[in-house]
């Protein structure tokens, strides 16, 4: 119902000044709009009949068509100011701009061509679903979250479509945050599968429910303590810091099994009726200095990602940070929670490893 003018007008005025007043929005830019301008057609074969060239034309718009100031009356109690409508703004007006005085006779624009409302420039083009459109495109600050920028262009958009005319409509054509939001789901599915696996592969190897459940447990402790400094440190919650997590789910376990088995040891050669807090102290004080030191080793050989700079610094140090914290968790974790749910968990020996059937077959 409208043309490309108007809905141009509409995103220039109306919608262009909301969206750049979106939380985290550092610019708007608009494509394909067609700005209203007046539009002078010439005929070469009228120019060149009255002896008359474009930069003439061009010369008669300069000196006829001005804004000057009028002034103001003044009186002794009252001030008027006085406006003087100087400038042209109809194509009638503009056709009768007299050019130049021909043997006589005023020549105006109109014996010259025709004169029309019409765009400015059309050498770009929107087309959206096969129809003619004007985009927008809103451009996030440097520091902005574009998931939140997005929700709250989502949120404004009833907001807008209710002040719009009718007959217009707005659509989103493509929003980069899609990307974004879809890969941060996809490395938390792949934190949630690599502890399916995790368990899967320890239950297969001990077949004692009990003890497979102490490193799941000591997982989401871990992965929870690994966002506490992140927060302080101010590190996003991105698809590099999230993937260093996964990437150290593997790794997080490792410290709790070597707990558990020491544990176990300690348990299966001392009497069955000795006390277990003192096993298990005993047990810690043994692998915990490997628990650090394997702990220094994998931070040691993060160091030189964490001294890049530029680009390659801003996107590689949060993955090496997130790992670091997550493995530093899950070293804590395992002389401090595991041996408290070992007192709780374990009450009697384990099956021998010659009785699981995955262990006798390695062996075999």
């Amino acid at each position: 119902r409208h043309s490309p003018l108007e809905v141009t007008d509409v995103a220039s005025r109306i919608v262009k000044p909301r969206l750049q007043t979106l939380p985290g929005a550092a610019d708007v830019r608009v494509f394909g709009e067609r700005k209203f301008a007046m539009r002078i057609w010439l005929d070469p074969g009228r120019l060149a009949a009255y002896g008359l060239t474009p930069p003439d034309v061009e010369d008669a718009l300069r000196r006829q068509n001005v804004e000057v100031p009028a002034g103001r009356i003044e009186s002794r109690e009252r001030e008027f100011s006085v406006v003087s409508r100087t400038d042209l703004g109809k194509p009638e007006e503009f056709a009768d701009i007299v050019v130049r005085l021909v043997k006589g006779y005023p020549v105006r624009i109109r014996d010259l061509g025709s004169v029309e409302i019409g765009a400015a420039q059309e050498r770009s083009a929107v087309r959206f679903n096969g129809k003619n459109a004007v985009a927008l495109g809103v451009i996030k600050q440097a520091t902005a979250n574009p998931l939140d920028l997005s929700k709250a262009l989502r949120a404004e958009l009833p907001r807008l479509i209710a002040q719009l005319p009718e007959g217009m409509a707005v659509n989103v054509a493509y929003d980069s945050s899609v990307f974004i939001d879809r890969s941060i789901e996809a490395v938390f599915t792949t934190i949630g599968e690599a502890i399916l696996l995790v368990a899967l592969i320890i239950f297969l190897f001990l077949l004692h429910l009990r003890s497979t459940l102490i490193p799941v447990l000591t997982l989401p402790v871990a992965v929870a303590l690994a966002f506490v400094p992140m927060y302080f440190l101010k590190i996003d919650s991105n698809i590099m810091s999230l993937g260093g997590i996964a990437i150290a789910i593997g790794a997080m376990v490792d410290a709790a099994i070597v707990m558990i088995e020491n544990t176990h040891k300690h348990i299966e050669r001392a009497p069955p009726d000795a006390p277990r807090l003192p096993l298990i102290i005993s047990a810690c004080r043994e692998v915990g200095p490997a628990l650090f030191f394997s702990l220094l080793i994998i931070t040691v050989s993060f160091l030189p990602v964490f001294t890049l700079e530029a680009q390659e610094g801003r996107l590689f140090a949060p993955l090496a940070w997130t790992k670091t914290f997550a493995m530093a968790g899950a070293a804590l974790l395992s002389i401090t929670l595991v041996p408290v749910l070992m007192l709780l968990f374990i009450r009697g020996r384990i099956l021998p490893e010659a009785r699981n059937p995955v262990n006798r077959f390695l062996i075999w």
